[in-house]
């Protein structure tokens, strides 16, 4: 009788313990999917200073500054911030030496049906090969000079103080030049 008692014990508490690890790791998983994301942070495979190898078509030299957009036809965290990139294409029609570009690694029919869908007027590009550009998640915000030189990048769903950091870097450049 006393060994089944100990048995008892023993089950009871190995019980507990897968639960509390299966919680733990529920909870890793849950953290990771919705909200690590939201927190935007300097791209790391896209330093500033670096030079932008990625999407050989866009001519640089056409605008002092280029605003990249990367952004895929199912992210919702990319649907999160169409009023925030509404206003940087409207900034960057007030301002000539601002070009907006959307890159996508979905195919031109998505592309076209999502920018229509979404009421977005901007330049894009389909099939970009995301990865080849270093861009690690979408959505990502680049923003590069007439050498191809990255100014700085950002990941995720940017919030109303970094919004505002970027209009300021894009006033900065569009004034010096």
């Amino acid at each position: 009788m006393k060994g089944s008692r100990t048995y008892s014990y023993l089950n009871f508490a190995t019980n507990i313990l897968v639960v509390i690890v299966g919680t733990a790791l529920i909870g890793l998983l849950v953290y990771r999917t919705f909200f690590e994301k939201l927190n935007p942070v300097e791209a790391p495979l896209l330093k500033a200073g670096d030079s932008f190898k990625g999407v050989q078509e866009i001519n640089f030299s056409k605008s002092r500054n280029t605003v990249l957009l990367a952004l895929d036809t199912t992210c919702s965290y990319c649907d999160l911030s169409i009023p925030f990139y509404k206003k940087i294409i409207a900034k960057s029609n007030q301002n000539p030496g601002t070009r907006v570009i959307a890159l996508f690694d979905n195919s031109r029919a998505e592309v076209e049906d999502y920018l229509r869908e979404h009421e977005l007027d901007v330049e894009f590009i389909t099939n970009a090969g995301l990865v080849m550009t270093k861009v690690d998640m979408t959505p990502t915000i680049i923003l590069i000079d007439t050498n191809r030189i990255i100014t700085t990048s950002y990941e995720g769903v940017l919030q109303e103080k970094q919004e505002q950091d970027l209009f300021e870097v894009l006033e900065k450049k569009a004034s010096a030049q």
